[in-house]
């Protein structure tokens, strides 16, 4: 294969007979194209011909008027500007911002100075934008042109935020000033004013270049090659005259802009603000836009300084040639070097296509070359949606399969000329060596290696610098290409459309793209000042009572220090320094551009009626009807039968159920107070579950996988609380069966092939249970949990007896209501999939399914591993006998029904597991519906957050691949991954040598591969890893000894406890680490990327010297919402998850009037039933029970009180207690909230 081929532009020259024939065609005019879109909207909208024509003639008489008055301003600005040269004796370049046009500089006319341009110089062709400005921004800008055009001898590329429109710009000032740009000749001195500040600010940054290019030139006896391009002379006197003579003229332009800044604000027009702070504000806001001009000096600085130590060591290297002839060798290895390089460029260029998502055209080739969908179902469209779906995937992943090929290509000649060049160095090392001339040998080598170093480094970075200009070239193309080739086929990864067109448009389409885990940038930026106090207040309070609290515990600090005061100052200055600074102006508008697509996206799909969620294990978005989404859900609640619909709403019902039965075992002694406080529902935050799906769109017909979100359910705390004690236990007495990840399973197939049961006959069988949270049976399970816990030695768990926790355990099964769409639903069959309970209790009916399974496993010898509900199984009989026993398997339980996969070569998990004729062999496994797709690199999350996912994604190849090919080829596919994605191949490459530098030394990576090259070095760097533990076993391993602990049945607690029964059984106690660690944590955004730093610099400065001092400060941080939580929308209204108290009613002039709400519950639930949680009472209703009627008529004459009152106020809330006389200790709580009438009688 043709490497060459990756250069193309892919733009087809046409040819000479072409050009002719096109020169001869004539152009069609179709009209202005201004009044087609004009007209093409208006009869998008419906509108008449004969008004849409009206429309267009009184549109072009304001146009016409406008551009009157627009070319009156410039003739009168063209004759101000004329009237002004004539006067100075130098000749001025009049600069035309609408215009693509050279300026000419004074510096440029002299012809006795041999001067160029100043390196702050960066362009002088300026941008001309698409769509005319708006008008009151382009009077703005054209008001102070004429600045620039005075006596300035500099040319550069005028900034973004001084071409684009001016609103953003006073907008953001706004915020830093906090002042309203209201009058137009404010808004021009300030634009006049940075268009002085700006140049003057780059001749700045450029002086302090050049100043250091004096000294180290000076120190060094060198100058860089710039200077001597520009003094055209190698002379060292010669260059440093005329660098002196450079800086100076840097110094009189400044001088000038200087004098030009004083002059101007003499005439300010703004009062509250005094100069001072407007220069400071626009001084910060012109370093924030500019700050890629410091970045490249100190770049340039540091080539300069290599370049010094390389000519340095070249000169040493030259003083042997006389001895030894090194040239010859230096020539050779630079000779592959270069043909490295020729090979990695040819790379780079792919990789910045695939970025770019602009292929070359042999790639475009392939989607031409399969042939179209030519059949349609006709009255299908189902159908039709899957064929082309698949049409798609047939093509992307051709491309993709193609991309994997060339990346191959490239590495193996990369190694080749690697593995050459290493044969040099050797024969060039035994040469040095063994060479008895040579003094010392090995250093002379190192000086060798050193400068092939640097050498390599330079081409790199001359390539680098290439590729970026490539991709702006690249983008460009893109952008002026046909339609045709802007929708081929690409491999990025894409939403599911389950639709038969696309109803997004192109950059709405690529916001989806960027998948549910995208999160917008600076997002809190284009919020209002207010909505930002706000989020500054509240971080504020968060991280200053943490460290409060935090340091009065433990640090015995009094609350009332003098310091806290300090620091509480010190932060919040830090937080609004930090929210209203100056951001990057291109930031700012792709702020406010994603902002406004992601508002577009849910106004279609809301319009539209079309349902958006994520796919359950594609890792994008699914978008279809809603109407079909529906009857899937429909189709899924009559095939389960799980569920039952409710006609009320059970939440008051349900709250006062989980309260009573929490304080009548707290009363009776079955659980301890702080048992009862950790399983107490928020009542501040509590409400119903909400049930939604997800789309299967790995399977046929693409069915909906249900998931209930259980965060502030009533029975919440008392599931997570079982769950934290019972599942460790679960863990630690069925390890033996028990598969925790895929590192696990290849752990344990290797312990079964020592034993050398393993043969080339060896079957593998996986199965999985259909539904297993729905299906499974709710009193059964209970049984089961009850029985597991007494098998293995059980009695009590945390101190609670066994028949209460089945107790506890059937209230967070048998009262799970949730609601779905506008309607509320019981399950009755299985447990909620989102409870942490409902896992433990899956697990759990699964060891007494499984007991016969693996009874029969172990007679044989053979491996039974199960994780949740998905089994693996081996097997060395016949593979019938091993159907007729799944067969069977099928009828032990109605609910559990299994389907079941045979070969020697299965999945299982993320590891495909293989029978190598007697061989194992593991690799990493992707299902085919899984879509590339990780964190975008441009989204908003912290920069650790990237290099992250790349050493993971390794760690677990390493893991994984059991052999050298395959460790290599699942690197190659996290390459693309990546590259798909948006990762630059210099992080990309970063993060492969950072990797491998924890296990290997540098010296046996390559500059051009930063990865393990032999199978003996990736055998070693397997056996360090697989040996140490993943994230998710040492999180088993960490909750297994409280297994034990949990067997409380020795600890009673005392008949005489009453107050503090925390003596007797006590929660576990934090390590002693804990209280040396305070943990605290900001929002993230891109803009407060120093916010970690500065955290722990002012938490430095202000408790320096004290016992604070000892706490060690960690610093986490938040993110904001991602396009998950931004574009789906799945949680029902407030007024369907709680159910809101009726009102009590008086009968007055024939109308019922809500006079007040009643809350009543009981605190210590005894023989008698509880009152209803609303009590509803009318002046002509029937009396309630005996018990009750006291209680009602205190109300009642309690309200007429307080409506009747002189003080009578329109709300009132109470609470108070009421005790009945025959029972003393049955005491009832009651809440009124009394609403306004105007009189009771």
């Amino acid at each position: 294969m043709d490497t060459n081929d990756l250069n193309r532009e892919g733009i087809q020259l046409p040819l000479p007979n072409q050009q002719q024939q096109q020169q001869q065609q004539k152009k069609k005019c179709h009209g202005n194209r201004n009044d087609r879109r004009f007209r093409k909207k208006c009869r998008a909208r419906r509108i008449k011909p004969a008004i849409i024509e009206k429309l267009l003639n009184k549109r072009k008489q304001v146009n016409k008027k406008k551009d009157d008055d627009n070319n009156s301003t410039k003739t009168t600005m063209l004759n101000t500007v004329v009237a002004e040269k004539t006067n100075c004796s130098n000749l001025i370049s009049i600069t035309n911002l609408n215009k693509r046009k050279r300026d000419i500089s004074i510096l440029e006319l002299r012809s006795n100075s041999i001067l160029p341009k100043s390196t702050s110089s960066i362009s002088i062709v300026q941008r001309s934008s698409k769509k005319m400005m708006k008008q009151k921004n382009n009077s703005i800008i054209k008001s102070s042109i004429q600045v620039i055009n005075d006596n300035m001898k500099i040319n550069y590329r005028r900034p973004m935020y001084l071409e684009r429109s001016s609103s953003t710009l006073f907008q953001m000032l706004k915020k830093r000033l906090n002042y309203s740009w209201n009058k137009k000749d404010e808004k021009i001195f300030i634009y006049t004013r940075l268009q002085l500040l700006d140049p003057h600010y780059c001749l700045e940054i450029d002086l302090q270049l050049w100043r250091s290019y004096l000294d180290i030139g000076l120190q060094q006896r060198r100058w860089p090659e710039q200077l001597y391009l520009m003094a055209n002379t190698h002379d060292f006197e010669i260059c440093h005259q005329y660098l002196i003579n450079y800086i100076q003229d840097i110094e009189n332009q400044m001088n000038q802009y200087q004098m030009k800044l004083t002059e101007q604000s003499q005439s300010c027009p703004i009062t509250t603000l005094t100069m001072d702070q407007i220069d400071s504000c626009l001084k910060e806001f012109i370093n924030c836009q500019r700050q890629y001009l410091d970045k490249r000096n100190n770049n340039q600085l540091a080539k300069f300084k290599d370049n010094i130590k390389a000519k340095e060591s070249f000169e040493i290297l030259t003083t042997y040639s006389s001895t030894l002839d090194l040239n010859t060798f230096i020539d050779q290895l630079l000779t592959k070097r270069q043909k490295q390089i020729e090979i990695w460029k040819e790379q780079l260029m792919l990789e910045t296509r695939v970025i770019c998502k602009f292929l070359p055209q042999n790639f475009d080739q392939l989607q031409n070359f399969m042939s179209p969908i030519i059949y349609v179902p006709l009255h299908n469209k189902q159908k039709v949606v899957e064929l082309k779906y698949k049409h798609y995937k047939i093509i992307q992943e051709g491309k993709r399969i193609w991309l994997d090929i060339f990346f191959s290509i490239y590495e193996i000649n990369l190694q080749q000329y690697d593995e050459q060049y290493q044969e040099i160095l050797i024969e060039l090392e035994s040469l040095l060596l063994t060479n008895t001339s040579i003094v010392d040998g090995r250093t002379l080598f190192n000086q060798i290696n050193q400068y092939m170093t640097y050498r390599t480094d330079q081409l790199k970075e001359e390539i680098r610098n290439e590729m970026s200009r490539f991709r702006r070239k690249l983008l460009h193309h893109r952008r002026q290409c046909s339609s045709m080739s802007k929708n081929m086929i690409g491999v990025s990864p894409e939403p599911f459309l389950d639709l038969i067109s696309n109803p997004f448009t192109k950059r709405e389409w690529n916001y989806l793209s960027l998948g549910p885990s995208y999160i917008r940038l600076n997002q809190s930026a284009i919020r209002p000042i207010k909505q930002q106090n706000i989020q500054i207040k509240n971080q504020h309070k968060d991280i200053y009572n943490k460290v409060e609290n935090h340091l009065t515990k433990y640090q015995n600090i009094p609350r009332r220090a003098s310091i806290f005061t300090q620091y509480s100052n010190h932060l919040a200055n830090h937080l609004n320094q930090s929210y209203f600074a100056p951001i990057f102006y291109k930031d700012q508008l792709q702020a406010q551009e994603q902002a406004r697509i992601a508002k577009s996206i849910r106004n279609k799909i809301k319009k539209k009626q079309l349902i958006l969620r994520i796919t359950d294990k594609s890792n994008n978005f699914y978008i279809g009807s809603k109407i079909e989404y529906e009857k899937k859900v429909v189709k899924y609640f009559s095939d389960t039968n799980a569920f039952a619909e409710l006609t009320n709403n059970r939440f008051n019902e349900i709250l006062n159920e989980v309260i009573g039965l929490l304080k009548k075992l707290s009363s009776k002694k079955f659980i301890y107070q702080w048992h009862e406080k950790q399983m107490l529902p928020d009542l501040k935050k509590c409400e119903l579950s909400h049930l939604y799906f997800n789309p299967k769109t790995h399977k046929n017909g693409i069915p909906v996988r249900p998931i209930e979100n259980t965060i502030r359910s009533p029975t919440t705390n008392i599931s997570k609380f079982l769950d934290q004690h019972i599942r460790p236990i679960f863990n630690d007495k069925c390890s033996a069966t028990t598969i925790i990840d895929g590192a696990h399973l290849i752990k344990q197939l290797e312990i079964y092939t020592g034993k050398h049961l393993f043969k080339s006959s060896t079957l593998f069988c996986t199965f999985d249970i259909h539904n297993l949270f729905t299906m499974l049976p709710q009193e059964e399970a209970l049984n089961t949990l009850v029985e597991f816990l007494y098998t293995h030695g059980y009695r009590k768990v945390k101190g609670i007896a066994l028949n209460t926790i089945k107790k506890l355990s059937s209230i967070v099964l048998k009262e799970n209501v949730f609601v779905y769409g506008k309607k509320i639903y019981k399950q009755i069959i299985g447990g909620a999939m989102g409870s942490a309970l409902t896992l433990t209790l899956a697990n759990i009916f699964m060891w007494k399914w499984q007991q016969k399974f693996v009874d029969e496993q172990n007679q044989s010898g053979e491996f039974f591993g199960r994780y949740i509900d998905d089994v693996f199984i081996t097997w060395n009989t016949s593979e019938e006998k091993l159907r007729n026993f799944l067969d069977d398997a099928n009828t032990w339980h109605l609910n559990i029904k299994l389907d079941y996969q045979i070969g020697k070569s299965l999945p299982f998990l993320n590891v495909l597991v293989t029978n190598n004729n007697g061989i194992l062999t593991t690799s990493v496994y992707h299902k085919p519906a899984a879509e590339p797709y990780v964190v975008p690199y441009t989204s908003d999350h912290p920069r650790h957050v990237f290099g992250n996912i790349v050493q993971t994604a390794l760690s677990q190849a390493i893991r994984y691949s059991s052999t050298f090919e395959a460790f290599h080829k699942e690197r190659r596919y996290i390459k693309l991954k990546l590259l798909y994605n948006g990762y630059p191949s210099s992080i990309i490459e970063k993060e492969f040598q950072k990797f491998s530098l924890q296990y290997m030394s540098p010296s046996s990576l390559s500059s051009f591969l930063p990865f393990v090259q032999h199978e003996k070095e990736f055998i070693l760097m397997r056996t360090q890893i697989i040996d140490q533990p993943t994230s998710r076993q040492l999180q088993v391993t960490m909750n297994l000894p409280t297994a034990n602990d949990n067997n409380n049945d020795t600890i009673d607690p005392p008949h005489n406890a009453h107050k503090d029964t925390m003596s007797t059984i006590q929660p576990r106690k934090k390590k002693n680490y804990d209280e040396n660690k305070l943990i605290v944590h900001y929002t993230h955004e891109k803009r407060f990327s120093s916010t970690k730093r500065d955290l722990h610099e002012k938490y430095t400065d202000v408790f320096n010297n004290t016992p604070a001092m000892d706490v060690k400060l960690i610093v986490g941080n938040r993110n904001r919402r991602a396009a998950t939580n931004d574009l789906i929308r799945k949680k029902p209204r407030k007024s369907l998850l709680t159910n809101k108290p009726l009102k009590s009613m008086y009968m007055a002039n024939n109308h019922p009037i809500p006079i007040y709400k009643l809350i009543c519950y009981t605190s210590m639930p005894g023989l008698p039933p509880p009152p209803p949680p609303t009590t509803t009472h009318h002046s002509t209703a029937a009396a309630f029970q005996a018990r009750y009627n006291l209680l009602i008529d205190e109300i009642d004459n309690l309200i007429r009180q307080l409506m009747n009152g002189p003080y009578r106020r329109p709300r009132r809330r109470i609470s108070f207690q009421w005790t009945t006389n025959d029972e003393p200790h049955f005491i009832y709580t009651v809440t009124l909230i009394i609403n306004e009438i105007s009189n009771i009688s």
